[in-house]
């Protein structure tokens, strides 16, 4: 945040939640659910950049810090997430299970307290999963997104 701070630069923060993981833990074990949060840790690895930090933050939690990212960059970045985890599929105890992921998103504004950084963000992902889980909000963006063909339901972009 420091050199956001000096240099004017754009910081944006994901918090990311696996929707249901309760249910993963409860039908494969402690350890099928490890596995999960392994296989989502290498996936952020995967399509985030270098400069990029992502690390789990709580349970089935894990927080994006994405310098230089802002704007509409952001938003773009949180669904193309939220789609390549729903799409990936993990084997898990010989069975295949799907991932979905709801998503809060935040820019980081000159002035604001790093708490109320990430407060913007956890309250924008409280109302993604609020709406019906695996989708991104972001907090003061107002964008739609299509929704997934199999799930006839809108995978938006809201304000709150």
């Amino acid at each position: 945040m420091q050199r956001a701070r000096r240099y004017g630069d754009e910081l944006g923060l994901l918090l990311i939640d696996i929707d249901h993981f309760r249910l993963c833990n409860e039908r494969f074990g402690r350890s099928g659910g490890d596995k999960a949060l392994a296989r989502l840790g290498r996936l952020l690895r995967e399509e985030l950049r270098q400069v990029d930090l992502a690390f789990r933050y709580g349970g089935e939690e894990f927080a994006v810090i994405l310098p230089r990212c802002g704007g509409a960059a952001l938003p773009r970045l949180a669904q193309r997430l939220r789609r390549r985890i729903a799409a990936t599929e993990l084997i898990i105890d010989g069975q295949p299970v799907r991932l979905t992921v709801s998503i809060g998103a935040a820019v980081h504004r000159q002035g604001l307290a790093a708490e109320r950084f990430i407060r913007e963000a956890d309250r924008a992902l409280c109302r993604a999963k609020a709406l019906g889980r695996n989708r991104v909000v972001v907090a003061g963006v107002e964008l739609r997104s299509a929704a997934p063909a199999s799930s006839g339901r809108t995978h938006g972009l809201l304000r709150f």
